[in-house]
């Protein structure tokens, strides 16, 4: 599980650096002495064997050219994803042993999952989720925006440290 968060954190790293990298003036003459040409497609396997191709070069340039479009999307569809695929690994483990990191964490995964706001309902919190200064209370519930507005980047990123450490510290007491 702890591995787990330590890649998702790497290929978010890996992300942004691809977003750093198309901001570079001559990032095309790297493809080029790659050997890739203006048709080369990304292959994506499909479940009948088959793949879907994506133009290469079409799709750098046009992120290239609309980066300040392209930022917000990666940030928040990546984080999101992030957030549900670390949240539903620690759902199968009850979230462990619920300290308020991982409540922070499994209310963050729910708001991702379901259109970036808060829906505290029956009750929820049941118990105190909280992580350097940020908390969820009842009077949370419909916040919307709660990536950028209640937590940024950064700080999702820290909380997936924070929570990466805590379970390597705890690893095999849990199965």
């Amino acid at each position: 599980m702890a591995g787990l968060i330590g890649r998702l954190r790497r290929l978010y790293v890996v992300g942004r650096s691809a977003l750093i990298m198309l901001d570079q003036p001559n990032m095309f003459d790297v493809f080029d002495d790659w050997g890739f040409d203006q048709y080369a497609q990304l292959s994506t396997p499909r479940l009948d064997g088959t793949s879907h191709g994506t133009p290469l070069y079409e799709t750098l340039q046009d992120v290239t050219a609309r980066l300040t479009d392209y930022g917000p999307d990666f940030e928040r569809s990546t984080l999101a994803g992030l957030l549900v695929t670390v949240g539903d690994a620690c759902s199968q483990n009850g979230y462990f042993d619920r300290t308020p990191a991982l409540e922070l964490l499994r209310h963050l995964r729910n708001a991702s999952g379901h259109g970036n706001a808060f829906n505290l309902l029956n009750g929820e919190p049941r118990l105190t989720a909280e992580y350097r200064g940020f908390s969820i209370s009842s009077a949370d519930h419909g916040r919307a925006d709660v990536l950028f507005t209640f937590i940024g980047a950064g700080d999702v990123l820290n909380l997936l440290s924070n929570v990466e450490n805590h379970l390597r510290e705890i690893e095999g007491r849990w199965s």
